[in-house]
């Protein structure tokens, strides 16, 4: 069984953590036909999470480079952005919606993406690149692969 609470999935279900990478791809794709079948099958809401964590003196640049959600509102398919680590997060942004082009800078080390998903609305999806700088140094910011 993939659920262990039969109305929704939690992020504990499909949790992807990132650490210390430069830069990398996250994607709605990772979320396996086998997972979104039984989410489908059960009626059950998806809630996945990417964590994004960088060095410590680092932050990240997250760029949605294609979000495509069936729903017009955020009672369904949704994409939530959070800054910082998991106790104390705040949300940066909350995407509901066919979007344009979506950049979103932390001002921590670490990004959390949460994305749910409604079974029945199954056709959302998202891509999005992120890379992680240095913090700035005397009004400076210079690139993590420098």
């Amino acid at each position: 069984m993939y659920f262990s609470d039969p109305k929704r999935s939690t992020a504990e279900d499909c949790w992807n953590v990132i650490d210390g990478e430069l830069e990398g791809e996250i994607e709605s794709k990772t979320v396996g036909r086998k997972l979104r079948e039984y989410a489908f099958n059960h009626s059950i809401v998806l809630d996945c999470a990417w964590d994004i964590r960088a060095k410590t003196d680092h932050r990240i640049h997250l760029d949605f480079t294609d979000i495509e959600m069936t729903s017009e509102n955020c009672q369904h398919n949704m994409i939530q952005i959070y800054d910082g680590n998991t106790s104390g997060r705040r949300l940066k942004n909350q995407e509901c919606s066919q979007s344009r082009k979506l950049v979103v800078k932390s001002e921590t080390n670490r990004l959390l993406v949460r994305f749910f998903l409604w079974p029945a609305i199954a056709n959302s999806t998202f891509k999005a690149r992120f890379t992680t700088y240095r913090n700035a140094i005397n009004g400076k910011i210079y690139n993590s692969k420098v």
